[in-house]
Formats: structure tokens, sequence, C-alpha cells
């Protein structure tokens, strides 16, 4: 009567550990049946399997190895581990991972994938199908269209199969932080002003960026204005950058939001950097600015250099731009006019069509947050212009001379502590063209005007 044999680990627990466990398993398998002469009911109680199991496993052990090598297994003992496991290698089990699926992408647009992800969308699954969709929608290449039309599901599927991965920056202590309690801003209270560089070799590819510098008609600046609480946005574009850009876009998008959406009550603070075209670090000239912006209720502040984190929502917004416009657009941006179409496009899209998931957001767009907010009028917000800033600058001049003539103006009295007389108008209004032709009725009418 044989010993009673029990296995510490049944047979599927050992064939789950590795290759090699799975063999040595069976080789012990065959040797209590063939050699020590157990029967396959016992053996398969030994291993905590069926005893098919056993039956099947002694049949491939028949038919899968020539008859010598299976005598020299049976009652052989001083075997080289590595020859033993080479000998037992036909016994392994296939793969029952399916070799491919009905729904599963077709090799050319897998390929497609990874061509696109290696040149420049260097994003995660859900960011890259949301870009690929407006990169490739006006392509007429069949397996573009295929790559357009995967769903999210899908491209997670390719990302997983060929390992596209990317960096992810987390915090040094792992922890979020809010730049913002986001809740309880209100929107358009909080604005930030920056200026992007769009020529950036770093973050374009190589095609995009020798295709937007070597064309002198196209600008070379982004200014973006943006609201903290609905990230809604608006953009200028020009080939220069200057203060008095600066600071007549600020004043002309501050008088489009007071104009449009008539919140008066509500004070409008704006960050913005020590750059060339605000106000270069000088406390002075932010002042000034401040002095002009009072009569929209409204106040600049400049971000502390170097370690201020304020600035990071509209820097995080830049990547986007580039994402979103400049990598998937960027070929179709030959002239001038097509420039303007696509930034134009671009800016409806960011604003009334593309969720966001950032804090408080709830994968709304940021026309859906300001709706929910309770503002009035807030249709007219789809009527801000996307301008050149050299090319509208005359236009800008008479949306923003009246503002900076009345600071000249309340300055002047503040100084004098008396009213301005006629004359001093006049020498103060000498500078502003916004009263051509009728110039000295026009004054007369503004002064009054203000008086009362």
């Amino acid at each position: 009567m044989h010993n009673i044999y029990v296995e510490s680990m049944s047979y599927k627990q050992q064939i789950s550990l590795s290759c090699e466990q799975e063999l040595l398993a069976k080789l012990r398998i065959v040797k209590q049946v063939k050699r020590f002469g157990r029967k396959q009911k016992q053996v398969a109680a030994s291993f905590s399997c069926h005893r098919n199991t056993i039956t099947n496993i002694l049949k491939s052990f028949k038919t899968l190895l020539p008859l010598d090598i299976q005598q020299a297994l049976i009652y052989g003992d001083d075997w080289n581990r590595e020859d033993l496991l080479t000998l037992l290698l036909p016994l392994q089990n296939l793969s029952r991972k399916p070799h491919s699926h009905p729904a599963q992408a077709s090799k050319a647009v897998t390929d497609k994938v990874i061509e696109l992800f290696n040149k420049g969308i260097k994003t995660g699954p859900q960011r890259f199908t949301t870009i690929i969709k407006r990169k490739l929608a006006d392509s007429n290449n069949p397996i573009e269209q295929q790559v357009r039309q995967l769903s999210l599901a899908s491209t997670k599927g390719i990302f997983k199969r060929n390992k596209l991965r990317i960096t992810k920056v987390k915090s040094g202590n792992g922890q979020k932080r809010a730049l913002y309690d986001y809740q309880s801003l209100a929107c358009f209270s909080c604005l930030h002003y920056d200026v992007k560089h769009i020529l950036d070799h770093k973050a374009l590819p190589d095609d995009i960026y020798h295709g937007l510098a070597t064309n002198q008609e196209l600008p070379l600046y982004q200014w973006t204005i943006q609201d903290v609480k609905s990230r809604f946005r608006f953009l200028a574009y020009s080939r220069n950058i200057n203060a008095e850009f600066g600071l007549k876009f600020l004043i002309f998008t501050l008088c489009f939001i007071r104009f449009t959406l008539a919140n008066w009550d509500q004070e409008i603070i704006i960050g913005l950097d020590n750059g060339v075209e605000f106000c270069c670090g000088s406390k002075d000239k932010e002042k000034q600015w401040n002095q002009i912006l009072s009569s929209l209720k409204s106040e600049i502040y400049t971000y502390h250099p170097g370690h201020d984190i304020r600035k990071n929502l509209i820097e995080r917004s830049h990547l986007t731009d580039d994402e979103e416009l400049y990598i998937p657009r960027g070929d179709k941006m030959t002239n001038l006019p097509s420039f303007m179409k696509e930034a134009r496009a671009y800016l409806y899209y960011f604003n009334f069509q593309r969720a966001h998931s950032g804090i408080a957001m709830n994968n709304r767009t940021p026309f859906e947050l300001i709706q929910a907010s309770g503002l009035s009028n807030t249709t007219n917000l789809l009527k801000f212009p996307v301008i050149v800033l050299e090319d509208e600058i005359e236009v800008l001049r008479k949306a923003t001379d009246q503002i900076l003539l009345l600071n000249e103006i309340q300055q002047y009295q503040i100084k004098t502590q008396r009213l301005i007389n006629l004359k001093k108008l006049i020498d103060l209004s000498l500078k502003y063209d916004f009263f051509k032709p009728n110039f000295a009725q026009n004054v007369l009418t503004h002064y009054l005007t203000m008086l009362s």
C-alpha cells in the first residue's frame, strides 16, 4: 500500500507561478503514475485537481516526447536543471490569451497611432483622442480617418499593448494643492494675463516649428487673458511685443467683459508677470496701470519672480495650446488668413466645446460653467474678436483712449486739487484722435458728459 502523498500547493497554483514550476509539476505527476504506480485518481487528489487533468498530462507526455526521452525522464534523477527544463518544454501549456479581437484596431491603425505619438503628441489616451479628432478632422486618408474614429477604450488598448507611456510630474509629497478656492471664486473676478512665444522648439515637432518659423507673415506671440474660475479665455496675436499692446489689449478685454456681462459691482484682479510687455518689474508703472484700470474697477498685481505658483494655471494652458492647436493644426497655417481661421476655431473650441477636467470644472466647458453662475448676456461672449494687434492697433486705440484720457483728467485734478480747465483738457486730448473730425465740439461734449 502506497504512502499518502499530498502536494503543498494545488496544481493550478503551481502552474500559475512560472513556466518552470509548471513543467516540474507535470514531471512529478508523470513519475507518480508511471514510476511509483499510483492511480490517477489518487494523484489527482494529491495535486487537488481533476483526474482528467492527470489523463491529459499523461497523454501529452506520451505523444509529444520520444520514447527514450520518456524513459529517461521517468527513471532518471541526476538531471541538470537547465537540460531537464529543455526536454520538458514541449509540455508547456499554450497561452489562452486571444490572439485577436473583432473590435481591435488593425495593424495599420495601430502603427499610425504609434507614429503620431512619437511625432509629438505624447499625451495620455484621453487627451490623445481629443487632439487627434481635431488634427485629422479634414484628412482624406482612410487610415487617419479610422484613427480619428477610435473610441477611448480602443486607444487605451493600443497604448497598453505598445507600452506608450508619458512622464507624470508629481509634487514632492504626492499631494495635490489647489491654487485657489475655486468653489467660492466668482467668474471673471480673477484673471491671469500672459504672452506665449509660439515658436517653442522644445514643445513643437521640427516640421511644425520650421513651417511656422519660416513664414514671416505669421504672428510670433499669443496674448492670453484667462479667467481663473471658468478657464474662459480671450486671445490676440502679434508679431512684436510692447507695453502699448499689453495695456490696450487688457483695457479692451476688460471693457468687453464689463459691457457684455454688466458685472460692474464685481472687482476684477489680474495677475501678470514682469515682462517688458507689462510693467517690467517697475512699481511706478504698476501703480500707473492701476490708476488707469481703476475706472473699470480692476487692479493688477505682478507675480513674485521665480517662486510664485499662481501663474501655473495660465502657464499650463500654454501646453494645451501646443497640444491642441499648434501641433495638430500647425501644418494648416500656411498664411495669415489660414492662421487666423485656425486660431478663431480653436478659441471657440476651447471656450464652448472642450470639456475641462480641472478642479471644480466637473468636465464642463468654460461657457457651461459661466452660464451656471447666473451671469446675464453670456451668449454675447461669442462676439469677442481674435485679432492681430499690429493690424488692429488703431481700432484698439479708439476703443481704449477714452479710458486713458479719463485717467489723465482724474490724475490732473487729484494733483492740482481743482477741476480741469478747458485749455488743459484740450492739451491732454491732443495725443488722442478719437475726437476727430469735429474736434472742438466733441471735446466740449465729452468733457461735459464726464462732469455730469
